[in-house]
C-alpha cells in the first residue's frame, strides 16, 4: 500500500489551493481528480487535442485560474488526472480505480474538495433529448467548445445560470429567454462583493447586447416534443415557486437548460465516516466543519473544503482550500499549532467578510416547495429504474416517511446515478405530501464503489 503525507481529491479552485498550501508547509502532497487536467468546473479546461497550443485555456475565468495553476506547477505537487477515489475505509485508506486498475493509498492528512453537481429537478418533459443543466452546457463549451442547440431557454436561478447564458452567447446562440425563479432583490444580496459585481456586470452586459429577454419571478413548467426538445411552456411563479394560473407562455426552442441550484458532493466524506448536516441552500447534506478549525471535520486528519463543504463558490472554495490545506499539514506533523494559526489568519479574515453573499447565495439557492410539485404521476423521477413521480406519492400515501422507505418500495435510487438524479426529488416529494421535513427524511447510505467501477478493477482487489 503507499502512503502519502498529505492526499487532497478534487482538483477544482479549492482542492488546487490545499495543496499548494500544504506543500508549502513542508508536507509530500499527492493531487488526485477524476478530471483529464486541473481545474475542477469552474475553471476546468478546453480539452487537449482542441487547443491551439501548449498551455491552459478555455475555463473563461484565466485572470483567475492562470495564478492557480502557476502555484501548482511550481509547488512540487503531484498531480494524478484520470484517477477515481471510489471507497474511504478507517485510517483515511483511500481505494483508487487509475488506469484500468484499482490500488489503495492510506493519507496521512486527507482533504476532500469533491465540488458540487446541478439540483436535479424533474417536471414533464425533463428526460426528453435537449434538456441539460447549466453545469453541464458550461462543462460542453469549456471544454469542448461546442454548444447544446441554436435557441435555447434557460430555467433556474443563481449565478450559474447566467454564466451558462452568457457562454451560450458567446457560443452563437440564440437565447428565447432566462426565466429566473429569484426575484431582483434576491440577485442585489449577491452583488457586495467586488469580485461578483465584476463578473456580474460583464455576464448582464453581454446578455444586454444580444438582447436576452429575462423574466424574474418565472420558472419551467414543462417541455413538450415527440423525439426532442420542440417548446417549452413557462410561467410566473409564486413566492412558493408554484405557477400563477393565467401566466403560462409557449416558447418554440430546441434546447432548455435548468438550473436551479447545486447539491454538495459529500459521498466520500460519508464514507470517511464524518458527520454531516442538513443546510437546502448549501447543497443538501454537507458535513459538519468550520474554518476555525481548518475545516476539520468529526473524523481525526479529515478535512472538506469548497463546494463539497456546502455551495460558496469558488472565492470562497480557495478560503477555506488554504485553511484546509494548512489543516493537513500540520496533522502530517509539518507544522506547529502556533504556525498553522499565524497562516490562517488571513483566510479566516477573508472568509469572514464573505458572510453576506454566502447568505445571499444560500437564499437563492434553497427550493421552494412548489418546486417539486412540478412533476405530474407519470412523470419519471429515477431515471435509472423509470419509476414515476405517480408511484413515489403512492409510496408516500401507503406510509413512507424515509427516502430509504420510498427506496424499498419503488427502487427509487438504485440504479447507476445512486440516487444522485432521483433522491433530492423523492426527499422534496416526501416532505411536500407528507407534512415532514427534509431534514428527517433522511438520506441514502454511501456505499463503495461511489461511482460505477469496471468488475477487473474489483478483481485486481480480489
Amino acid at each position: 500500500m503507499r502512503t502519502g503525507e498529505v492526499v487532497v481529491v478534487g482538483a477544482g479552485p479549492a482542492g488546487i489551493t490545499a495543496a499548494v498550501e500544504a506543500s508549502r508547509a513542508g508536507a509530500r502532497v499527492l493531487l488526485i481528480d477524476e478530471g483529464p487536467a486541473v481545474g475542477g468546473q469552474i475553471y476546468r479546461q478546453v480539452a487537449t487535442e482542441l487547443r491551439p497550443g501548449s498551455g491552459a485555456g478555455g475555463n473563461g475565468y484565466a485572470a483567475d485560474s492562470a495564478p492557480l495553476f502557476a502555484s501548482l506547477a511550481a509547488s512540487g505537487v503531484e498531480v494524478w488526472s484520470d484517477t477515481e477515489v471510489w471507497g474511504i475505509f478507517p485510517d483515511r485508506v483511500l481505494a483508487i480505480h487509475r488506469g484500468g486498475r484499482s490500488m489503495r493509498l492510506q493519507a496521512g492528512g486527507l482533504v476532500l474538495a469533491t465540488g458540487a453537481y446541478d439540483r436535479p429537478v424533474a417536471f414533464p418533459g425533463w428526460t426528453l433529448p435537449g434538456v441539460v443543466t447549466a453545469g453541464g452546457t458550461t462543462a460542453l463549451i469549456k471544454s469542448q467548445r461546442i454548444i447544446p442547440g441554436r435557441r435555447v431557454l434557460l430555467a433556474g436561478t443563481g449565478p450559474l445560470l447566467l454564466a451558462a447564458a452568457a457562454a451560450l452567447v458567446r457560443g452563437g446562440a440564440e437565447i428565447a429567454g432566462i426565466a429566473i425563479a429569484a426575484s431582483r432583490t434576491a440577485f442585489l444580496g449577491l452583488l457586495r462583493r467586488p469580485a461578483a459585481l465584476g463578473k456580474a456586470i460583464d455576464v448582464l452586459a453581454t446578455l444586454k447586447r444580444a438582447g436576452v429577454p429575462m423574466w424574474n419571478g418565472h420558472g419551467i413548467v414543462r417541455v413538450e416534443g415527440r423525439e426532442g426538445v420542440e417548446r417549452a411552456v413557462v410561467a410566473q411563479w409564486d413566492a412558493a415557486w408554484r405557477p400563477v394560473p393565467g401566466t403560462e407562455r409557449v416558447i418554440d426552442v430546441d434546447t432548455v437548460v435548468v438550473g436551479y441550484g447545486l447539491m454538495a458532493s459529500s459521498e466520500l466524506a460519508q464514507l470517511a465516516g464524518c458527520d454531516v448536516t442538513y443546510h437546502a441552500g448549501q447543497g443538501g447534506w454537507v458535513p459538519v466543519t468550520a474554518p476555525d478549525r481548518f475545516m476539520a471535520t468529526s473524523v481525526p486528519g479529515v478535512f472538506v473544503a469548497g463546494d463539497g463543504a456546502g455551495v460558496a463558490g469558488a472565492e470562497a472554495g480557495k478560503l477555506q482550500g488554504e485553511l484546509a490545506g494548512l489543516g493537513a499539514a500540520r496533522h502530517a506533523g509539518k507544522l506547529t499549532d502556533g504556525d498553522a494559526a499565524a497562516r490562517a489568519k488571513a483566510p479566516l479574515r477573508d472568509l469572514g467578510k464573505m458572510a453576506s453573499f454566502r447568505r445571499a447565495l444560500e437564499r437563492m439557492h434553497a427550493p421552494e416547495p412548489g418546486l417539486f410539485e412540478l412533476a405530474e404521476d407519470d412523470t419519471i423521477v429515477c431515471r435509472c429504474e423509470e419509476v414515476t413521480a405517480g408511484e413515489v406519492r403512492q409510496a408516500v400515501g401507503d406510509g413512507a416517511r424515509l427516502v430509504t422507505e420510498v427506496r424499498a418500495a419503488t427502487r427509487c435510487g438504485m440504479g447507476l446515478c445512486q440516487g444522485r438524479l432521483c433522491i433530492p426529488t423523492v426527499a422534496g416529494l416526501i416532505e411536500r405530501y407528507a407534512g415532514t421535513l427534509t431534514t428527517s427524511v433522511g438520506r441514502l447510505t454511501a456505499r463503495p464503489p461511489v461511482r460505477p467501477l469496471p468488475v477487473t478493477a474489483l478483481a485486481d482487489e480480489a
